[in-house]
Protein backbone atom coordinates (compact mmCIF):
# COMPACT_ATOMS: atom_id res chain seq x y z
CA UNK A 1 0.00 0.00 0.00
CA UNK A 2 3.12 2.58 0.98
CA UNK A 3 4.65 2.03 -2.26
CA UNK A 4 1.50 2.44 -4.60
CA UNK A 5 0.87 6.04 -2.79
CA UNK A 6 4.77 6.69 -3.09
CA UNK A 7 5.60 8.60 -6.86
CA UNK A 8 9.00 7.43 -8.48
CA UNK A 9 11.23 10.22 -9.21
CA UNK A 10 14.46 10.39 -11.17
CA UNK A 11 17.39 12.46 -8.56
CA UNK A 12 20.98 12.30 -9.83
CA UNK A 13 20.20 9.09 -11.73
CA UNK A 14 19.11 7.39 -8.47
CA UNK A 15 14.85 6.88 -8.35
CA UNK A 16 13.72 8.35 -5.40
CA UNK A 17 10.48 7.80 -4.02
CA UNK A 18 8.37 10.98 -3.48
CA UNK A 19 5.12 11.14 -1.09
CA UNK A 20 2.17 13.11 -2.15
CA UNK A 21 0.12 12.55 0.34
CA UNK A 22 -2.58 15.50 -0.12
CA UNK A 23 -5.36 13.62 1.18
CA UNK A 24 -3.05 12.85 4.70
CA UNK A 25 -3.79 8.87 3.73
CA UNK A 26 -0.39 7.97 5.05
CA UNK A 27 -0.14 10.39 7.41
CA UNK A 28 -3.13 9.00 9.05
CA UNK A 29 -2.01 5.29 7.65
CA UNK A 30 0.86 6.22 10.33
CA UNK A 31 -0.98 7.73 12.94
CA UNK A 32 1.53 10.39 12.71
CA UNK A 33 0.86 14.04 14.52
CA UNK A 34 4.68 15.56 14.36
CA UNK A 35 5.97 17.63 11.64
CA UNK A 36 8.67 16.94 10.14
CA UNK A 37 7.87 13.32 10.48
CA UNK A 38 10.49 11.31 8.77
CA UNK A 39 10.52 7.08 8.27
CA UNK A 40 13.38 5.55 6.84
CA UNK A 41 11.72 2.01 5.43
CA UNK A 42 13.92 -0.59 4.68
CA UNK A 43 13.85 -3.17 0.91
CA UNK A 44 11.50 -5.41 3.29
CA UNK A 45 9.41 -2.76 4.36
CA UNK A 46 10.64 -2.29 8.08
CA UNK A 47 10.68 0.85 9.53
CA UNK A 48 14.32 0.81 10.08
CA UNK A 49 14.66 4.72 11.92
CA UNK A 50 11.91 7.61 12.74
CA UNK A 51 12.88 11.02 13.39
CA UNK A 52 10.27 13.38 14.47
CA UNK A 53 11.03 17.42 14.45
CA UNK A 54 13.46 19.27 12.89
CA UNK A 55 17.31 18.32 13.52
CA UNK A 56 18.76 14.99 14.14
CA UNK A 57 19.69 14.76 10.36
CA UNK A 58 23.66 12.83 11.55
CA UNK A 59 21.22 10.49 12.90
CA UNK A 60 19.08 9.86 10.26
CA UNK A 61 22.42 9.95 8.02
CA UNK A 62 23.79 7.30 9.69
CA UNK A 63 20.64 5.06 9.45
CA UNK A 64 20.91 5.60 5.93
CA UNK A 65 24.74 4.50 5.80
CA UNK A 66 23.49 1.61 8.12
CA UNK A 67 20.92 0.53 5.63
CA UNK A 68 23.38 0.53 2.81
CA UNK A 69 25.49 -1.59 4.00
CA UNK A 70 23.16 -4.12 5.21
CA UNK A 71 21.63 -3.89 1.80
CA UNK A 72 25.12 -4.88 0.30
CA UNK A 73 27.35 -6.71 2.86
CA UNK A 74 30.91 -5.95 2.09
CA UNK A 75 30.88 -2.86 -0.28
CA UNK A 76 32.20 0.34 0.59
CA UNK A 77 29.94 2.80 2.02
CA UNK A 78 30.84 6.50 2.90
CA UNK A 79 30.46 6.60 6.74
CA UNK A 80 31.67 10.66 6.68
CA UNK A 81 28.67 13.00 7.54
CA UNK A 82 27.29 15.52 4.56
CA UNK A 83 27.97 18.83 5.41
CA UNK A 84 26.10 20.77 2.88
CA UNK A 85 26.85 24.70 2.00
CA UNK A 86 23.45 26.03 3.21
CA UNK A 87 21.96 29.88 1.60
CA UNK A 88 19.24 31.97 2.25
CA UNK A 89 15.74 29.97 2.65
CA UNK A 90 17.93 26.50 3.14
CA UNK A 91 20.04 27.71 6.44
CA UNK A 92 18.73 27.28 9.87
CA UNK A 93 16.73 29.93 11.69
CA UNK A 94 18.68 31.86 14.77
CA UNK A 95 16.81 30.29 17.34
CA UNK A 96 17.88 33.13 19.81
CA UNK A 97 16.50 36.15 17.65
CA UNK A 98 13.48 34.25 15.42
CA UNK A 99 10.92 36.76 14.03
CA UNK A 100 8.20 34.36 13.02
CA UNK A 101 6.42 31.52 14.19
CA UNK A 102 4.75 28.74 13.21
CA UNK A 103 2.19 29.10 9.91
CA UNK A 104 -1.21 27.40 9.83
CA UNK A 105 -3.25 27.18 6.77
CA UNK A 106 -6.65 26.05 8.17
CA UNK A 107 -9.08 29.32 9.24
CA UNK A 108 -9.34 27.94 13.11
CA UNK A 109 -5.37 28.31 13.56
CA UNK A 110 -4.32 30.51 10.62
CA UNK A 111 -2.49 34.00 11.95
CA UNK A 112 -1.17 37.10 10.14
CA UNK A 113 -3.36 35.55 6.46
CA UNK A 114 -4.12 38.45 4.18
CA UNK A 115 -6.92 37.80 1.29
CA UNK A 116 -8.74 39.49 -0.82
CA UNK A 117 -11.62 38.95 -0.75
CA UNK A 118 -12.40 37.70 3.18
CA UNK A 119 -11.84 34.09 3.75
CA UNK A 120 -15.29 32.00 2.59
CA UNK A 121 -14.75 28.91 4.96
CA UNK A 122 -15.17 25.25 3.23
CA UNK A 123 -15.79 26.83 -0.21
CA UNK A 124 -13.82 27.40 -3.21
CA UNK A 125 -12.70 31.25 -3.64
CA UNK A 126 -10.55 32.97 -5.72
CA UNK A 127 -8.57 35.17 -4.18
CA UNK A 128 -5.81 37.19 -4.43
CA UNK A 129 -2.47 38.37 -2.93
CA UNK A 130 -1.94 42.47 -2.31
CA UNK A 131 1.50 43.78 -0.54
CA UNK A 132 2.27 41.93 2.71
CA UNK A 133 3.74 43.32 5.17
CA UNK A 134 6.81 41.73 7.65
CA UNK A 135 5.07 37.65 9.01
CA UNK A 136 2.51 37.70 6.71
CA UNK A 137 0.91 35.39 4.17
CA UNK A 138 -2.00 35.28 1.50
CA UNK A 139 -3.06 32.86 -1.22
CA UNK A 140 -3.60 33.33 -4.95
CA UNK A 141 -5.95 31.58 -6.82
CA UNK A 142 -8.71 29.46 -6.34
CA UNK A 143 -8.60 27.96 -2.82
CA UNK A 144 -11.12 25.57 -0.41
CA UNK A 145 -9.97 26.63 3.24
CA UNK A 146 -10.97 24.70 6.08
CA UNK A 147 -10.56 24.50 9.40
CA UNK A 148 -6.82 22.47 9.22
CA UNK A 149 -5.89 23.17 5.85
CA UNK A 150 -6.00 24.73 2.50
CA UNK A 151 -6.60 23.10 -0.41
CA UNK A 152 -5.69 24.42 -4.33
CA UNK A 153 -8.78 23.88 -6.25
CA UNK A 154 -9.29 24.20 -9.88
CA UNK A 155 -13.21 24.27 -11.23
CA UNK A 156 -13.66 22.01 -8.18
CA UNK A 157 -10.85 19.51 -8.07
CA UNK A 158 -6.94 20.40 -7.03
CA UNK A 159 -4.59 21.27 -9.79
CA UNK A 160 -2.67 18.59 -11.52
CA UNK A 161 0.67 20.88 -11.17
CA UNK A 162 0.71 23.48 -8.83
CA UNK A 163 4.04 24.66 -10.21
CA UNK A 164 2.68 25.66 -13.52
CA UNK A 165 2.05 29.52 -14.57
CA UNK A 166 -1.24 30.89 -13.72
CA UNK A 167 -1.46 28.17 -11.36
CA UNK A 168 -2.43 28.65 -7.38
CA UNK A 169 0.20 29.75 -5.41
CA UNK A 170 0.79 30.47 -1.43
CA UNK A 171 2.67 33.79 -1.25
CA UNK A 172 4.40 34.58 2.22
CA UNK A 173 6.83 37.87 3.64
CA UNK A 174 9.26 36.65 5.71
Amino acid sequence: MLAAALTPMQLRGKVVLVDFDSNQAIWQAWGNQYWPALYLVDANGKTRHHQFGEGGYDKMERAIQSLLMDARPGAMVDSTLVNPTAHDEQMLPDLANLGSGETYLGYEKAADLRLTPKLRENRPQVYSVGQLGLNQWGLSGRWVVGPDNAMADENGHPPVSAGAPGRQRAAAAL
